[in-house]
C-alpha cells in the first residue's frame, strides 16, 4: 500500500461462500456485535505480530462503524458509508447525554439539615436529553458503562426535555429525604423529573457513560434485544478535560451536541443544573441569555472562516467559529438578565431551540408525536413575568412568532446595539 492509501475487504474476500464456509471464512454480526484485527502472519498460519484491533458493539442495518478522526480516533457509528475514502462524521444521538456529575462536592448545609447521612455519592447524576421534536418511548433502553440503569417500560422522555438519572430511587418512600435534600443542594423543585437508582458510581477520575437503545429482534433470534450505541461519554479529570468538575463544585455540560461525547470539546464544566437545558447562546452557563453573554459573542466574532472558538465564546454550533448564524441564534434566545437559573423559573415564558438547525429526525421509535416545544423560533420579551406560563401564554407567544421574520433585522439591530454600548462602556 502506498502512504495514504486505502484497501477495503469485504464479505467476498472473507466469506465468499457463507452457505459452504472454508475453515478460515469468517462474518461479522450486527446483532451481538463483533471485533476485528489486523495482524502479520509469519507464514505458518500463526501470528508474527498484532498490528491493530477494534472492538464494535452491535449496529443497525447500514451504519458503518470508523475510526474519528479519519483513522486514528476512537470508533464511533459514522453518518454514511465512504469505502475507500476519508470517513464520514460520526452520528451523535438523536438523544444525549448532556450533564455529567461524576464527582460532586460536599453537599450543602441545608441539604446536610434535611438529610444528615447525605454523602457526595448521593449527589451523582447523569442527564438525557431529548432535543427531537417528538416523545421517545425508553423502554428497553439503558445506561452501561461506569453505572449500570435500565429504564422501566412505559417511561417516556419529552420533546426537548430531560431526564435526570440518580444513584437512589426517588419513588421510594425511604428516600424521602434523600430527595428532598437532593432537590435542595441543586435548587430544584418537583417539576425537574428524576429516575433511579443506578447500581455502582461514577469514577471520580476516569469514566465511560454508554446511552443504548434496542433495535428489533433478528428472526432468528426473537428473543434477542440488540443494543445499539445511541451516545457515549468519556470524561477524565485530568487535562485536556476541565478539573473543576473533580469534586470542586462543578458539572460537565454538554456544550457541543454536533460532536462525540468522547470529545473533550464537546464539554464545560459550570454550575449543576440538573434538568435544566442549556440555552444556545448562553455562554456563561448562568441560565439567561443577555447582554454580557452578546457582547462576549461580538468580541470573540470570527466569521465564517474562524476557528478555535467554543462555546463559552459564542459558538452556539460547535463548528468552531463565531458567525452570523451564532449570533442569530444568541439573539433570538435572549432573555435579558434573570435571577433565577432555572429553565422552569417563573421568569421565563417559553423554552426555547436553536432556530438555525432544524430538529433531528429520531432514529427510534416513538410512543407519541407529542409536541412539548415548538419548532418555531420564538422571540423572549425582556419583560419580568411573575406567574408561570400557561398553554394559552405559549401559544400566544406561537403565533406572534409567526410575524418574527418581519421584525428580524429590528431585533438584532436594538440588542446588537444595547451590546455594543456595554461593550464601549466597559
Amino acid at each position: 500500500m502506498a502512504a495514504g492509501e486505502y484497501i477495503v475487504f469485504d464479505a467476498d474476500n472473507f466469506n465468499p461462500t457463507p452457505l459452504t464456509p472454508s475453515p478460515n471464512d469468517f462474518s461479522l454480526s450486527g446483532t451481538d456485535g463483533d471485533d476485528v484485527w489486523l495482524v502479520i502472519s509469519n507464514g505458518s498460519s500463526s501470528v508474527q505480530s498484532f498490528v491493530d484491533d477494534v472492538h464494535f458493539g452491535a449496529s443497525p442495518n447500514g451504519e458503518p462503524f470508523g475510526r474519528v478522526p479519519n483513522g486514528s480516533g476512537r470508533l464511533q457509528p459514522l453518518q454514511a458509508t465512504t469505502l475507500a475514502n476519508t470517513n464520514a462524521d460520526p452520528r451523535v444521538g438523536p438523544l444525549l447525554v448532556s450533564e455529567v456529575n461524576y464527582h460532586p462536592a460536599t453537599p450543602s448545609a441545608a441539604a446536610l439539615a434535611i438529610e444528615p447521612t447525605l454523602t457526595d455519592n448521593d449527589l451523582e447524576f447523569i442527564e438525557v436529553l431529548n432535543p427531537t421534536a417528538q416523545q421517545v418511548d425508553l423502554t428497553n433502553w439503558r445506561l452501561r458503562g461506569e453505572v449500570d440503569y435500565d429504564f422501566t417500560a412505559g417511561m417516556t422522555i419529552k420533546a426537548g426535555r430531560t431526564l435526570v438519572v440518580v444513584s437512589f430511587d426517588p419513588n421510594d418512600a425511604g428516600n424521602a429525604n434523600r430527595l428532598a435534600a437532593f432537590r435542595e443542594n441543586f435548587g430544584i423543585g418537583p417539576e425537574v423529573p428524576l429516575v433511579g437508582g443506578f447500581q455502582s458510581q461514577l469514577s471520580n477520575g476516569s469514566g465511560r457513560v454508554q446511552l443504548q437503545r434496542p433495535d428489533a429482534p433478528p428472526p432468528e433470534q426473537p428473543t434477542l434485544i440488540p443494543m445499539l450505541l445511541e451516545d457515549e461519554v468519556l470524561y477524565d479529570d485530568l487535562a485536556p478535560w476541565s478539573t473543576a468538575a473533580d469534586g470542586f463544585g462543578l458539572s460537565l455540560h454538554r456544550t457541543d451536541t454536533g460532536s462525540p461525547g468522547s470529545d473533550v470539546t464537546s464539554w464545560t464544566a459550570r454550575t449543576p443544573k440538573p434538568g435544566q437545558p442549556d440555552r444556545c447562546g448562553d455562554t456563561d452557563l448562568d441560565g439567561d441569555v443577555d447582554t454580557s453573554d452578546l457582547t462576549n459573542a461580538i468580541i470573540n466574532f470570527t466569521s465564517a472562516s474562524g476557528s478555535g472558538k467554543t462555546w463559552s465564546q459564542g459558538d452556539t454550533d460547535g463548528d468552531g467559529d463565531v458567525d452570523t448564524a451564532d449570533l442569530t441564534t444568541a439573539i433570538i434566545n435572549f432573555t435579558s438578565a434573570m435571577s433565577g437559573n432555572s429553565w422552569h423559573d417563573a421568569n421565563r415564558a417559553v423554552v426555547f431551540v436553536d432556530p438555525t438547525t432544524p430538529a433531528p429526525t429520531s432514529a427510534v421509535n416513538t410512543a407519541t408525536n407529542e409536541h412539548s416545544i415548538s419548532s418555531t423560533p420564538h422571540f423572549a420579551s425582556t419583560k419580568r413575568s411573575t406567574q408561570q406560563p400557561t398553554v394559552d401564554d405559549v401559544n400566544r407567544s406561537a403565533t406572534r412568532s409567526t410575524r418574527f421574520n418581519t421584525r428580524h433585522s429590528r431585533i438584532h439591530l436594538s440588542l446588537l446595539d444595547h451590546a455594543f454600548d456595554e461593550f464601549n462602556g466597559a
